[in-house]
């Protein structure tokens, strides 16, 4: 008789390098609310996935690596015996006021709303006096 048992381990990685961490409005974030920092948050985070015409909202859509799976996995075929990197998304958004002061950030709306990253943008730059880019947008409406 034989037996077959599958078997994976998760090793999580201690601190994950969440983007996202480097913003907010505490005293340790890089890019803080309530400073002019649209300058400085497009140097440090880079091109955003989401902007508005005049960059008053951006949004930034990132993977982070939060750990390595190991044993049997499954595959896009079969079960296969390996390792791989698992990530999880991280994305945060940021508002500006015309001076390029941050004024508001959210963080993981994506997963608020169920993986849309187009909903997400959509409810976070509502409040935003800025129009969207419709290039961005997959329907095209703004």
């Amino acid at each position: 008789m034989v037996f077959l048992t599958i078997a994976c381990a998760f090793t999580p990685v201690k601190s994950p390098n969440m983007p996202s961490a480097r913003i907010g409005d505490g005293a340790n974030e890089e890019v803080r609310v309530g400073l002019p920092s649209r300058e400085f948050a497009l140097t440090v985070l880079g091109k955003p996935s989401y902007s508005s015409q005049h960059d008053l909202a951006v949004g930034y859509l990132f993977t982070a690596k939060i750990g390595t799976a190991k044993g049997v996995l499954m595959g896009p075929c079969n079960p296969y015996i390996g390792s791989t990197e698992v990530f999880d998304d991280d994305d945060v958004w940021l508002a500006f006021d015309e001076q390029g002061t941050l004024k508001r950030v959210e963080k993981h709306l994506v997963k608020k709303h169920h993986g849309d990253a187009e909903a997400a943008w959509r409810s976070f730059a509502a409040s935003v006096p800025d129009t969207l880019r419709p290039e961005q947008m997959l329907n095209g409406l703004t």
